[in-house]
């Protein structure tokens, strides 16, 4: 049993409002991926409906392996999900400038990069620009938790092969079928961790300290917001 950040782009069409779409993130924990992925992909198609309103169309899911270790600032910890339920709650209602001093806006992947990996907090803190800094929260006190993803290196699509007539029609069939994800949170990801932290750059950093030594080291980051929790199904606690 694991636990998994799905994410997962869903579509549908409106008769008023046209095509709609909606992309949703949440966490499984006490499950495999497969079963996993099948009760997550029910929930994109079903969950919340309107009364009258079409099932919604699954037209991508990105699956991330959740990292054992609840990092923080004072060290790796035990992930506990029913310890983590009442400080996720009161991070879902954080608004207005405290938000805004989350830093979802920063770049941490250019802000933290790999090499060169500030010691402490003062010398990250330091190595930020001014504006960077000034805009996020340093207070101790105060933090969140966020999900730090290393994401897969991007691998560019095979040159078209102009020999072979079927094959470049099946690829731009294809390619007409498919629309781009229209949401950055669907990057692919290996592996995702959740971390305990003052500020999103604060738990960049203390990602890429945490992977310094493994095969991810090197890989691009992103850093989401806390998403809903759903435990093991009842018939398997």
């Amino acid at each position: 049993m694991g636990a998994f950040l799905f994410t997962g782009w869903a579509s549908v069409f409106d008769p008023t409002r046209g095509l709609l779409d909606t992309c949703s993130s949440m966490i499984l924990h006490g499950r495999e991926e497969s079963p996993g992925r099948a009760w997550f992909d029910g929930w994109l198609q079903h969950g919340g409906r309107a009364e009258g309103e079409h099932p919604r169309k699954v037209e991508k899911v990105v699956v991330s392996p959740i990292v054992d270790r609840l990092l923080t600032e004072n060290g790796d910890e035990p992930l506990n999900w029913v310890a983590m339920e009442g400080m996720a709650a009161r991070v879902l209602e954080v608004e207005g400038d405290a938000y805004e001093q989350q830093g979802y806006w920063a770049d941490c992947d250019a802000l933290v990069p790999p090499a060169r990996l500030p010691a402490d907090l003062n010398a990250l803190q330091r190595s930020l620009p001014d504006d960077v800094r000034s805009g996020l929260n340093w207070s101790e006190e105060t933090q969140n938790l966020f999900l730090v993803s290393a994401l897969t290196p991007f691998v560019p699509p095979p040159e078209p092969d102009y020999d072979n007539p079927d094959a470049m029609a099946a690829d731009e069939q294809s390619d007409n079928q498919l629309r781009q994800a229209p949401f950055p949170e669907l990057a692919e990801k290996q592996a995702t961790a959740v971390v305990k932290a003052r500020n999103t750059v604060v738990a960049a950093w203390l990602w890429r300290r945490h992977a310094a030594q493994s095969p991810l080291a090197r890989n691009a980051i992103r850093v989401d917001g806390w998403c809903n929790v759903v435990g093991p199904p009842k018939d398997a606690a």
